[in-house]
């Protein structure tokens, strides 16, 4: 069957000349992801001129690289996707700042239903910790939205049995039997498991790290990080890039087929943040980058509107760095990430 259009895939071998101090990255490899659409003939092209064709007819397609030091695939978004996906040394030259400045912020407005989704984390930490509160308010919101009705957190509640029909208005509402419920993670990796092919996913050549980041680097936010560490932002923050410095080191150290580091984060802009705030955002970025380019001449970046899309991709990884202490939604997709899926 003749195919509508393709997809150019350029993969180009480049040596740059760089200092870290100066926040230039070498990358020994370029990689081009586009969008590829249903149905699409996509193609490979190397500085050999060796072309390969594959055609596809799944959401995502499928691209075998035989380059040891590439990723040995890809599998891409859907044209429909809400993800910013991209490479530092192709889209940003190597150039940390820009690889920064591409970073997006995410600001729901008051009537997107998906702002009441950006508190999934805290949803299941509330639920956890009998903070019934929490959760409810936030679960009720998405419960009522049909067309929320497939994704991860309605189908989680409900096969929980965690889900009743208001007898007033016959609405689906949160309910906890005793105000404390007790996760099931393999089920909610089972869960994300079953989005397969309708997100980008993640190889197991690479270590998903989890930077929670943003309103964290702002004392306001204190009474939520010794909530949920019994540490203050501020002190979160002094550890919080060695530790994701160390763990990723002592994975690509025992596992040398790991060869990519892809940063699964988000930030807030000068409307939420201070100018301080701000300040020490950036720097964080700054030094975390110079540091894992030590590790990896690979680095990527994967943040979606779609929570879902982020949940998936780290808790289906085969290796990811998140820390707890950073936030409810790193320590959700740890937990999911590390739990036994019976699979």
């Amino acid at each position: 069957m003749k195919m509508p259009f393709a997809i150019l895939f350029l993969i180009t071998t480049a040596v740059h000349a760089g200092n870290l101090h100066h926040n230039r990255i070498s990358l020994a490899k370029k990689h081009i992801i586009k969008v590829a659409p249903r149905h699409s003939t996509i193609q490979l092209r190397t500085q050999s001129a060796t072309r390969h064709a594959l055609q596809t007819d799944r959401r995502l397609s499928l691209v075998e690289m035989k380059n040891s030091t590439s990723l040995n695939r890809f599998e891409m978004a859907t044209s429909n996707s809400r993800l910013t996906y991209y490479n530092l040394e192709h889209d940003c030259n190597g150039d940390v700042e820009c690889f920064i400045d591409k970073i997006p912020e995410y600001s729901p407005t008051k009537d997107d239903p998906l702002r009441f989704y950006s508190r999934l984390g805290d949803v299941f930490w509330g639920i956890e910790n009998g903070d019934i509160n929490l959760a409810e308010t936030t679960c009720n919101n998405i419960l009522t939205r049909p067309h929320l009705d497939a994704k991860f957190l309605p189908i989680y509640l409900r096969k929980m049995g965690w889900v009743r029909k208001n007898v007033n208005s016959g609405e689906p509402n949160f309910a906890v039997s005793n105000g404390k419920g007790v996760h099931d993670y393999p089920l909610a990796k089972r869960i994300l498991q079953g989005m397969h092919g309708k997100y980008m996913s993640p190889t197991p050549y690479e270590v998903v790290i989890h930077i929670r980041a943003s309103d964290k680097f702002a004392s306001f936010n204190d009474g939520t990080c010794v909530r949920t560490s019994g540490m203050t932002c501020s002190q979160v923050h002094q550890i919080y890039p060695e530790y994701i410095f160390s763990n990723t080191k002592e994975i690509m150290s025992i596992n040398p087929e790991v060869k990519h580091i892809t940063i699964v984060t988000s930030k807030k802009g000068n409307s939420h943040l201070n100018s301080s705030a701000l300040a020490t955002q950036h720097q964080f970025f700054q030094d975390l980058l110079i540091n894992l380019s030590t590790l990896s001449k690979s680095i990527n970046l994967h943040t979606s509107e779609d929570l879902d899309e982020d949940l998936y991709y780290m808790g289906t990884s085969k290796y990811l760095v998140a820390m707890d202490a950073a936030g409810n939604l790193s320590a959700l997709a740890r937990k999911i990430q590390s739990s036994d899926d019976h699979v």
